[in-house]
Protein backbone atom coordinates (compact mmCIF):
# COMPACT_ATOMS: atom_id res chain seq x y z
CA UNK A 1 0.00 0.00 0.00
CA UNK A 2 2.79 2.44 0.85
CA UNK A 3 4.88 1.64 -2.15
CA UNK A 4 1.26 2.20 -4.56
CA UNK A 5 1.22 5.95 -2.99
CA UNK A 6 5.23 6.53 -3.10
CA UNK A 7 4.37 5.27 -6.88
CA UNK A 8 1.45 7.58 -7.78
CA UNK A 9 3.42 10.47 -5.67
CA UNK A 10 6.56 9.91 -7.90
CA UNK A 11 4.00 9.97 -11.24
CA UNK A 12 2.35 13.12 -10.45
CA UNK A 13 5.73 14.86 -9.79
CA UNK A 14 6.58 13.27 -13.07
CA UNK A 15 3.89 14.67 -14.91
CA UNK A 16 3.73 18.25 -13.31
CA UNK A 17 7.55 18.82 -14.16
CA UNK A 18 6.88 17.21 -17.63
CA UNK A 19 3.99 19.70 -18.02
CA UNK A 20 5.90 22.68 -16.33
CA UNK A 21 9.07 21.81 -18.79
CA UNK A 22 6.50 21.30 -21.93
CA UNK A 23 5.15 25.00 -20.69
CA UNK A 24 8.71 26.43 -20.50
CA UNK A 25 10.11 24.99 -23.82
CA UNK A 26 6.94 26.45 -25.80
CA UNK A 27 7.62 30.09 -24.62
CA UNK A 28 11.09 30.29 -25.32
CA UNK A 29 10.47 28.56 -28.55
CA UNK A 30 7.92 31.26 -28.85
CA UNK A 31 10.60 33.82 -27.48
CA UNK A 32 13.12 32.32 -30.21
CA UNK A 33 10.84 33.04 -32.69
CA UNK A 34 10.03 36.50 -32.03
CA UNK A 35 13.58 37.18 -31.47
CA UNK A 36 14.71 35.94 -34.61
CA UNK A 37 11.70 37.48 -36.85
CA UNK A 38 12.57 40.78 -35.09
CA UNK A 39 16.42 40.67 -35.27
CA UNK A 40 15.93 39.69 -39.18
CA UNK A 41 13.66 42.70 -39.42
CA UNK A 42 15.86 45.26 -37.90
CA UNK A 43 19.15 43.48 -39.58
CA UNK A 44 17.87 43.08 -43.03
CA UNK A 45 15.02 44.96 -44.77
CA UNK A 46 12.96 46.43 -41.59
CA UNK A 47 11.03 49.02 -43.81
CA UNK A 48 9.98 45.56 -46.12
CA UNK A 49 7.65 44.27 -43.94
CA UNK A 50 4.81 46.10 -44.90
CA UNK A 51 5.24 45.33 -48.59
CA UNK A 52 5.79 41.75 -47.55
CA UNK A 53 2.91 41.38 -45.60
CA UNK A 54 0.59 43.83 -48.37
CA UNK A 55 1.18 40.98 -50.89
CA UNK A 56 1.44 38.06 -48.69
CA UNK A 57 -2.01 38.93 -47.46
CA UNK A 58 -3.45 39.98 -51.27
CA UNK A 59 -2.21 36.46 -53.01
CA UNK A 60 -3.89 34.67 -49.39
CA UNK A 61 -6.99 36.51 -50.39
CA UNK A 62 -7.08 36.19 -54.14
CA UNK A 63 -5.99 32.57 -53.44
CA UNK A 64 -9.01 31.75 -51.45
CA UNK A 65 -11.82 34.25 -53.44
CA UNK A 66 -10.40 32.13 -56.76
CA UNK A 67 -10.88 28.46 -55.30
CA UNK A 68 -14.15 29.54 -53.69
CA UNK A 69 -15.22 30.66 -57.22
CA UNK A 70 -14.29 27.78 -58.56
CA UNK A 71 -15.46 25.46 -56.35
CA UNK A 72 -19.22 27.05 -56.20
CA UNK A 73 -19.07 27.58 -59.57
CA UNK A 74 -18.11 23.84 -60.59
CA UNK A 75 -20.45 22.27 -57.86
CA UNK A 76 -23.52 24.97 -59.03
CA UNK A 77 -22.72 23.41 -62.64
CA UNK A 78 -22.83 19.67 -61.60
CA UNK A 79 -26.35 20.23 -59.49
CA UNK A 80 -28.37 22.33 -62.42
CA UNK A 81 -27.01 19.32 -65.25
CA UNK A 82 -28.02 16.66 -62.88
CA UNK A 83 -31.50 18.51 -61.70
CA UNK A 84 -31.93 19.40 -65.34
CA UNK A 85 -30.42 16.87 -67.45
CA UNK A 86 -30.49 14.21 -65.15
CA UNK A 87 -27.01 12.88 -65.89
CA UNK A 88 -23.48 13.43 -65.12
CA UNK A 89 -22.06 16.71 -66.97
CA UNK A 90 -18.38 14.95 -66.73
CA UNK A 91 -15.56 17.47 -67.20
CA UNK A 92 -17.17 20.52 -68.33
CA UNK A 93 -18.36 21.77 -64.66
CA UNK A 94 -14.42 22.13 -63.84
CA UNK A 95 -13.71 23.91 -67.08
CA UNK A 96 -16.48 26.49 -66.70
CA UNK A 97 -15.38 27.49 -62.89
CA UNK A 98 -11.57 27.20 -64.34
CA UNK A 99 -12.75 30.31 -67.36
CA UNK A 100 -14.76 31.99 -64.94
CA UNK A 101 -11.88 32.06 -62.19
CA UNK A 102 -9.31 33.25 -64.75
CA UNK A 103 -11.95 36.05 -66.11
CA UNK A 104 -12.13 37.27 -62.17
CA UNK A 105 -8.25 37.44 -61.77
CA UNK A 106 -7.64 40.71 -63.27
CA UNK A 107 -10.46 42.77 -61.38
CA UNK A 108 -10.36 40.82 -57.77
CA UNK A 109 -6.42 40.80 -58.21
CA UNK A 110 -7.34 45.14 -58.97
CA UNK A 111 -9.39 45.51 -55.33
CA UNK A 112 -7.76 42.76 -53.60
CA UNK A 113 -3.81 44.98 -54.00
CA UNK A 114 -5.91 48.31 -53.41
CA UNK A 115 -7.73 46.71 -50.31
CA UNK A 116 -3.85 45.39 -48.99
CA UNK A 117 -2.57 48.53 -49.71
CA UNK A 118 -4.93 50.68 -47.33
CA UNK A 119 -4.14 48.05 -45.16
CA UNK A 120 -0.83 47.76 -44.51
CA UNK A 121 0.48 50.25 -46.79
CA UNK A 122 -1.22 53.54 -45.75
CA UNK A 123 1.77 55.78 -45.97
CA UNK A 124 2.82 55.09 -49.64
CA UNK A 125 -1.18 55.40 -50.09
CA UNK A 126 -1.14 58.87 -48.65
CA UNK A 127 1.90 59.70 -50.37
CA UNK A 128 0.08 58.61 -54.08
CA UNK A 129 -3.28 59.68 -53.47
CA UNK A 130 -2.73 62.99 -51.56
CA UNK A 131 0.40 64.72 -52.92
CA UNK A 132 -0.32 65.81 -56.39
CA UNK A 133 -3.33 67.25 -54.56
CA UNK A 134 -1.67 69.34 -51.93
CA UNK A 135 0.87 70.60 -54.73
CA UNK A 136 -1.97 71.38 -57.17
CA UNK A 137 -3.10 73.49 -54.95
CA UNK A 138 -0.22 75.13 -53.17
CA UNK A 139 1.61 76.27 -56.54
CA UNK A 140 -1.88 78.58 -57.09
CA UNK A 141 -1.53 80.21 -53.40
CA UNK A 142 2.06 79.56 -51.68
CA UNK A 143 5.49 80.53 -52.65
CA UNK A 144 8.06 78.14 -54.12
CA UNK A 145 9.92 77.77 -50.88
CA UNK A 146 6.61 77.18 -48.80
CA UNK A 147 5.97 74.09 -52.14
CA UNK A 148 9.22 72.54 -51.63
CA UNK A 149 8.94 71.97 -47.86
CA UNK A 150 6.05 70.16 -48.33
CA UNK A 151 6.54 67.88 -50.96
CA UNK A 152 10.19 67.07 -49.10
CA UNK A 153 7.86 66.80 -45.75
CA UNK A 154 5.34 64.36 -47.40
CA UNK A 155 7.71 62.39 -49.87
CA UNK A 156 9.78 61.68 -46.24
CA UNK A 157 7.05 60.51 -44.60
CA UNK A 158 5.38 58.23 -47.39
CA UNK A 159 8.85 56.79 -47.99
CA UNK A 160 10.31 57.58 -44.75
CA UNK A 161 13.38 59.19 -46.04
CA UNK A 162 16.21 59.89 -43.42
CA UNK A 163 16.94 63.08 -45.60
CA UNK A 164 15.79 64.88 -48.72
CA UNK A 165 17.05 68.00 -50.75
CA UNK A 166 15.63 69.59 -53.91
CA UNK A 167 17.66 70.86 -56.75
CA UNK A 168 17.08 73.23 -58.92
CA UNK A 169 18.25 74.38 -62.03
CA UNK A 170 20.21 77.95 -62.41
CA UNK A 171 22.70 79.55 -64.95
CA UNK A 172 25.61 78.14 -63.00
CA UNK A 173 24.24 74.69 -62.85
CA UNK A 174 22.83 72.28 -59.72
CA UNK A 175 21.39 74.56 -56.85
CA UNK A 176 19.77 72.91 -53.69
CA UNK A 177 16.68 75.02 -53.68
CA UNK A 178 15.42 72.93 -50.43
CA UNK A 179 16.95 70.47 -47.81
CA UNK A 180 15.34 68.19 -44.80
CA UNK A 181 17.32 67.05 -42.26
CA UNK A 182 20.46 67.34 -44.24
CA UNK A 183 22.92 70.38 -43.93
CA UNK A 184 23.01 72.68 -47.28
CA UNK A 185 26.29 72.84 -48.36
CA UNK A 186 26.93 69.27 -48.01
CA UNK A 187 24.26 68.97 -50.16
CA UNK A 188 25.90 71.80 -52.56
CA UNK A 189 29.06 69.67 -52.78
CA UNK A 190 27.33 66.29 -53.20
CA UNK A 191 25.35 68.23 -56.08
CA UNK A 192 28.98 69.99 -57.79
CA UNK A 193 30.47 66.36 -58.02
CA UNK A 194 27.59 64.43 -59.40
CA UNK A 195 26.16 63.26 -62.68
CA UNK A 196 22.97 62.27 -63.17
CA UNK A 197 21.95 59.15 -65.26
CA UNK A 198 18.04 58.34 -64.65
CA UNK A 199 16.63 55.11 -65.96
CA UNK A 200 13.18 54.49 -67.72
CA UNK A 201 11.32 55.75 -64.58
CA UNK A 202 13.29 59.26 -63.97
CA UNK A 203 15.72 57.28 -61.19
CA UNK A 204 18.84 57.19 -60.94
CA UNK A 205 19.42 54.96 -57.93
CA UNK A 206 23.12 54.32 -56.65
CA UNK A 207 23.13 52.21 -53.93
CA UNK A 208 26.33 52.52 -52.55
CA UNK A 209 26.03 56.11 -52.24
CA UNK A 210 25.69 57.09 -48.59
CA UNK A 211 24.09 60.74 -48.18
CA UNK A 212 21.97 60.18 -51.43
CA UNK A 213 21.26 56.94 -53.21
CA UNK A 214 18.15 57.55 -54.94
CA UNK A 215 17.03 60.93 -57.16
CA UNK A 216 14.47 61.53 -58.75
CA UNK A 217 13.86 63.56 -61.72
CA UNK A 218 11.32 66.24 -61.98
CA UNK A 219 10.73 66.48 -65.97
CA UNK A 220 8.21 68.86 -67.58
CA UNK A 221 6.90 69.34 -71.60
CA UNK A 222 7.43 73.27 -71.92
CA UNK A 223 9.01 73.12 -75.30
CA UNK A 224 9.75 71.08 -78.03
CA UNK A 225 10.88 68.14 -75.78
CA UNK A 226 10.94 67.00 -72.09
CA UNK A 227 13.28 69.41 -69.85
CA UNK A 228 14.84 68.28 -66.52
CA UNK A 229 14.18 71.22 -64.43
CA UNK A 230 14.96 69.69 -61.21
CA UNK A 231 15.81 66.80 -58.75
CA UNK A 232 14.53 64.90 -55.53
CA UNK A 233 17.52 63.76 -53.71
CA UNK A 234 16.70 61.18 -50.95
CA UNK A 235 18.89 59.72 -48.09
CA UNK A 236 18.86 55.92 -47.60
CA UNK A 237 15.99 54.50 -45.14
CA UNK A 238 16.54 54.69 -41.10
CA UNK A 239 17.74 51.21 -41.19
CA UNK A 240 20.16 52.02 -43.42
CA UNK A 241 18.41 50.10 -46.48
CA UNK A 242 17.29 50.90 -49.78
CA UNK A 243 13.90 51.50 -51.28
CA UNK A 244 11.82 48.77 -52.47
CA UNK A 245 9.86 48.32 -55.50
CA UNK A 246 6.94 49.68 -54.46
CA UNK A 247 8.41 53.04 -53.17
CA UNK A 248 10.13 53.61 -57.16
CA UNK A 249 6.97 53.05 -58.45
CA UNK A 250 5.56 55.52 -56.16
CA UNK A 251 8.07 58.38 -56.27
CA UNK A 252 8.09 57.82 -60.24
CA UNK A 253 3.77 58.42 -59.98
CA UNK A 254 4.01 61.90 -57.82
CA UNK A 255 7.27 63.11 -59.99
CA UNK A 256 4.99 64.29 -62.96
CA UNK A 257 2.80 66.48 -60.52
CA UNK A 258 5.24 67.62 -58.50
CA UNK A 259 7.73 68.73 -61.33
CA UNK A 260 4.57 71.42 -63.22
CA UNK A 261 4.00 72.37 -59.51
CA UNK A 262 7.22 73.66 -59.15
CA UNK A 263 7.46 75.09 -62.50
CA UNK A 264 4.19 76.57 -62.42
CA UNK A 265 5.26 78.46 -59.23
CA UNK A 266 8.73 79.33 -60.15
CA UNK A 267 6.75 81.18 -63.51
CA UNK A 268 4.37 82.57 -60.95
CA UNK A 269 7.16 84.07 -58.69
CA UNK A 270 8.78 85.37 -61.59
CA UNK A 271 5.85 87.01 -62.99
CA UNK A 272 5.28 88.51 -59.24
CA UNK A 273 8.57 89.73 -59.26
CA UNK A 274 8.81 91.48 -62.48
CA UNK A 275 4.74 92.77 -62.29
CA UNK A 276 6.36 93.91 -58.58
CA UNK A 277 9.01 95.66 -60.53
CA UNK A 278 7.27 97.66 -62.80
CA UNK A 279 4.41 98.91 -60.09
CA UNK A 280 7.53 99.70 -57.76
CA UNK A 281 9.12 102.07 -61.04
CA UNK A 282 5.66 103.56 -61.85
CA UNK A 283 5.17 104.69 -57.89
CA UNK A 284 8.79 106.16 -58.26
CA UNK A 285 7.71 107.93 -61.30
CA UNK A 286 4.51 109.36 -59.56
CA UNK A 287 6.47 109.55 -56.53
CA UNK A 288 8.90 112.22 -58.57
CA UNK A 289 6.44 113.88 -60.51
CA UNK A 290 4.30 115.13 -57.35
CA UNK A 291 7.65 116.54 -56.09
CA UNK A 292 8.14 117.88 -58.90
CA UNK A 293 4.44 119.55 -59.01
CA UNK A 294 4.71 120.63 -55.22
CA UNK A 295 8.35 122.26 -56.30
CA UNK A 296 6.92 124.25 -58.46
CA UNK A 297 4.15 125.25 -56.87
CA UNK A 298 6.31 126.63 -53.70
CA UNK A 299 8.91 128.38 -55.25
CA UNK A 300 7.77 132.20 -55.97
CA UNK A 301 9.81 132.01 -58.81
CA UNK A 302 7.85 130.10 -60.80
CA UNK A 303 4.63 131.97 -60.17
CA UNK A 304 3.16 134.46 -62.31
CA UNK A 305 3.55 138.29 -62.24
CA UNK A 306 0.70 139.54 -60.12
Amino acid sequence: MVRETLAKSDNELILIWSSLADILLNALLTLFLAGGLLVSLLRYRLYDAEAAISRSAGYAVLTVMLGGVFAASAKGMEWAFERNFGGDAGALPGAIGAGLAVVLISPLHNRIHRWAERRFQKALLHLRRDLPLCVGDLRETAGLNQLLNAVLTRIGAGVRATRAAVLLDDKKGWLVAAARDVDMVAANEWAATWTNAPNEQGLDCDRSDRLFPLRLALTVDSGTEPETIGWILLGPRPDGSFYGKDEQEALAEIADPVARSIHVARQRAEREAHTEFRLSGLESALARLAANLTAKRTDPLSQPDG
